[in-house]
């Protein structure tokens, strides 16, 4: 007589066999076996046969060790399948590291060529599928994207985003400084070019807009200035209703060691450029950096300096107390 080990082991190379009529025409005893058992009503006859070889009479297999939900069954050689779900089987740490674990392994040995090469295939599959999608689905997809994003990080407590944000930040460290060289230079090259591209050969810093929309020192009638002489310099040109603008669209350009610098001035008045500084900044004649003084920081406020008055910037110095400043004020702005 055949044993149960031994029909598994038979059943697991003929399948046909596993049918509930067949197996009950060449395995009678062990079907009498099977048929004790109580099972669900939606088990099928495969399902049952592999709860009974594998001695689950209790019905303990075949769970997520997620959720806790049943599985999938595949078949009677395969089982159930590990997760319930997709988002499951992302969240299973074991499955993580082992994936982890095993990209690393898998490309441990490729080259900085071939890592480029890659990454250029994996951006230009994403381009093609991307441009393929109209401009309603696109929008749909990024408002859908970010909403999602928005709801999930609100509703998380403060102790939870502020480990989270840590982590980010020593994760991002991490990986960049396991970057070979090639790999970083690669990086910063691809950026430089995206923001000189999208900003007409500027820097996002160098632009108009985010000087424009910056967060400034000191909220003043729903404008944010750097200091208190600016604000006292938008007063009076207010009381005495002159054409100006804070931080005009005018971007000027100066060279220092042989890179550009961009230079905003502070206020366009009457068809004038002017500039509100400290004291704190010169020394006699010359500008400096009053923060870190060097030769080098010195040389660039210089350079600044020399940008100014060759552009016809004139310098409102609020070296006095503020009294003799609103004089200053009056006496260059008649």
């Amino acid at each position: 007589m055949i044993t149960k080990e031994e029909l598994y082991n038979f059943l697991l190379t003929h399948r046909d066999y596993c049918k509930e009529k067949v197996f009950k025409k060449y395995f009678e005893n062990f079907y009498i076996q099977l048929s004790n058992i109580t099972y669900p009503n939606d088990f099928k006859f495969s399902q049952k046969l592999y709860h009974f070889f594998q001695n689950d009479y209790s019905l303990k297999l075949g769970y997520c060790n997620v959720c806790g939900n049943r599985c999938r069954f595949i078949s009677f050689s395969s089982g159930y399948s590990k997760h319930c779900c997709i988002k499951c089987s992302n969240k299973d740490k074991e499955l993580i590291e082992k994936r982890a674990n095993g990209y690393k392994e898998y490309f441990k040995n490729e080259s900085n060529e071939n890592k480029v090469k890659r990454f250029q295939k994996q951006r230009e599959s994403l381009l093609k599928t991307n441009s393929l999608k109209s401009e309603e689905i696109k929008k749909l997809e990024y408002s859908k994207r970010g909403k999602s994003i928005h709801n999930s990080w609100v509703n998380k407590p403060d102790e939870l985003k502020r480990k989270e944000s840590i982590n980010r930040g020593e994760l991002l460290k991490q990986n960049w400084e396991n970057k070979s060289e090639y790999e970083k230079n690669c990086i910063i090259q691809k950026r430089k070019a995206a923001q000189l591209e999208k900003f007409n050969g500027k820097w996002a810093s160098q632009t108009y807009e985010f000087t424009k929309n910056k967060k400034h020192k000191l909220l003043f009638n729903g404008i944010y200035f750097d200091s208190k002489w600016e604000i006292d310099v938008y007063c009076y040109c207010v009381d005495n209703n002159f054409s100006f603008e804070y931080h005009p669209n005018i971007l000027l350009n100066y060279m220092y060691d042989n890179k550009t610098y961009y230079y905003q001035p502070d206020f366009l008045i009457n068809g004038k450029l002017y500039e509100v500084k400290g004291g704190q900044f010169f020394d006699g004649d010359k500008m400096i950096c009053p923060f870190n003084r060097n030769d080098y920081t010195d040389g660039k406020f210089e350079a600044k300096h020399q940008c100014m008055i060759n552009n016809n910037v004139k310098i409102l110095c609020a070296n006095k107390t503020r009294r003799e400043f609103l004089k200053n004020i009056k006496n260059i702005l008649k």
